[in-house]
């Protein structure tokens, strides 16, 4: 990669992280009163610990940026050995991206239905595009065009696994230690983030939700491999 495209590389990506970073605040504000839980609570959820691993890999790669511009502008070869970063970006593209498939497929309609205390327009709102869609196509689109081809390791899609499993441990034990996110309409507290995950009101039926859901990221894990392998060609 030459000098002119880290430079737009690096632009790229602080840009992302000031929109990221904005809509992860606008969330903990919540300045509309649309969340039942606000300031760091609302970490509580997937979708802000994810978007806050992108924002956090986001600013890792802009210390590679500057590192790498640093060694171009002195004449000297960058070392395409160091791919610790690149993998870690494709891990938190795997993880934003089921956050962006998880809310619109799965989280998204009900909003449409009547007795949704949510109204549709809300789904156009910053504190929701920003974490919900912004996020999942800035890191995807970063990693394609900016990030050299070739990092994802056969091994990674394993250890990728961690964070879904890592969130599945840490929201079951925060519900059944009393976390309370909201009111259900029954009027008992609703104590996990998300209805597939409800062990109360679902029982053993979570059990097939975990195990798709499973299914899924592994799969997204080993298609990136692949287009990161074999379909797109190195690009330095």
């Amino acid at each position: 990669m030459n000098l002119t495209r880290k430079y737009y590389s690096l632009s790229f990506k602080i840009i992302s992280a000031v929109i990221i970073l904005t809509g992860i605040i606008w969330n903990m504000i919540d300045p509309w009163g649309t969340h039942q839980l606000t300031g760091f609570a609302v970490f509580m959820f997937y979708t802000l610990q994810s978007n806050l691993l992108v924002l956090g890999v986001f600013i890792g790669l802009i210390v590679r940026d500057i590192k790498d511009i640093k060694l171009l502008s002195n004449g000297k070869t960058l070392d395409h050995s160091k791919t610790l970063i690149y993998r870690i970006q494709a891990a938190s593209v795997v993880a934003i991206v089921l956050t962006f498939l998880v809310f619109w497929a799965l989280l998204a309609p009900p909003v449409f239905s009547p007795d949704s205390e949510l109204k549709p327009l809300s789904l156009l709102y910053f504190s929701n595009i920003s974490i919900h869609l912004l996020s999942a196509i800035l890191m995807t689109a970063d990693f394609f065009v900016f990030s050299p081809r070739k990092t994802i390791k056969k091994t990674d899609i394993y250890f990728y696994l961690i964070i879904p499993f890592y969130y599945l441990v840490f929201a079951t034990i925060a519900g059944f230690a009393g976390m309370v996110y909201r009111t259900g309409a029954d009027g008992n507290p609703v104590r996990f983030p998300y209805g597939f995950m409800d062990y109360d009101r679902s029982g053993a039926m979570v059990i097939p939700w975990f195990v798709g859901l499973a299914l899924l990221y592994f799969g997204m894990s080993f298609l990136l491999f692949i287009i990161d392998n074999k379909i797109i060609k190195n690009k330095q």
